[in-house]
């Protein structure tokens, strides 16, 4: 029933819960993140368990019993454009649409139902996963709306501790003072450090699978880092000329250069992996159902 490709396709889809603990104790290792402080059991649990972090005070939208709909329109809209890529004849910009869209709403859809189960199970408020990132303005902003959940635990576990040195210190007045004092180079290299983790985790899922690099996905996150510091010269230099770009143009130039660099980079690995998953489970349901007893 099983072969050795379908087992390390359930063996990822199951490692990655493990993988956002991992992060969790590596941020605890620093002394950051929620598992740093004194938590109730059930609360420490639920942390080691689900792929979900309360939300900050900053947050404001978050999980409820209203995103039930929402996140079952995702799901919804996830088969839907599968079913079109897999089953129609698409070409053009329709079909580059689909093919960005696809990847935001299987992560979309991964990420809220473990929301919607740590939020009804310790009826703490959850930040939303993805805080509608097609509206950004910059790249900057892009990240600061995609995948709240696992920005905030590359935060804890590689940008702050590349910013303040690794000293370990919870997060408070010491390690906003640290992070004052600072070097612009320091920053950076934060950010590069927490972009290259992301894409290194996302790489050894694909090579795991498949048994060879996806040849674009750590490129894909590493060239963030760069992308965000042209970005900042830029806005730098519009300043300076006094030109404002109505926040319009800025959307369209950052979902247009997002778009691009995933259709390089970053689409062809995910459909690679999307169709191997529906096709494991076509094979799947039927040698359950239609094969002999």
């Amino acid at each position: 029933m099983f072969d050795a490709q379908r087992e390390r396709v359930a063996a990822t889809l199951a490692c990655q819960w493990p993988c956002s603990t991992s992060l969790l104790i590596l941020a605890w290792l620093f002394g950051r993140g929620p598992l740093a402080q004194p938590q109730p059991f059930r609360l420490f649990v639920l942390l080691m368990n689900i792929p979900a972090l309360p939300a900050a005070p900053s947050d404001r939208r978050v999980v409820s019993l209203r995103s039930i709909p929402p996140t079952c329109c995702t799901a919804a809209a996830l088969g839907a454009v599968h079913y079109a890529l897999a089953c129609c004849r698409l070409n053009g910009w329709l079909l580059r649409l689909l093919q960005c869209l696809l990847p935001y709403l299987f992560a979309s859809t991964a990420m809220e139902l473990p929301a919607l189960a740590f939020t009804l199970l310790s009826g703490l408020p959850v930040a939303v996963p993805f805080n509608r990132p097609f509206l950004s303005a910059s790249i900057r902003e892009f990240w600061g709306r995609w995948n709240l959940d696992g920005s905030r635990r590359f935060r804890m576990a590689a940008y702050e501790p590349v910013l303040s040195g690794c000293s370990k210190g919870p997060a408070g007045a010491a390690k906003h003072r640290a992070a004052q004092r600072a070097s612009q180079l320091r920053r950076w290299a934060a950010v590069f450090a927490a972009f290259a983790l992301s894409g290194a985790i996302h790489e050894m899922f694909f090579f795991y699978i498949v048994r060879r690099p996806s040849g674009g996905w750590l490129l894909f996150f590493c060239l963030q880092a760069p992308l965000m510091l042209v970005e900042s010269r830029l806005r730098q230099l519009a300043g300076q000329a006094g030109l404002r770009p109505p926040r319009l143009l800025k959307q369209a130039a950052t979902l247009g250069v997002m778009c691009l660099m995933g259709q390089w980079l970053f689409v062809p690995g995910a459909l690679e992996l999307l169709d191997l998953f529906a096709e494991r489970f076509r094979t799947c349901h039927t040698y359950s159902f239609c094969s002999p007893a």
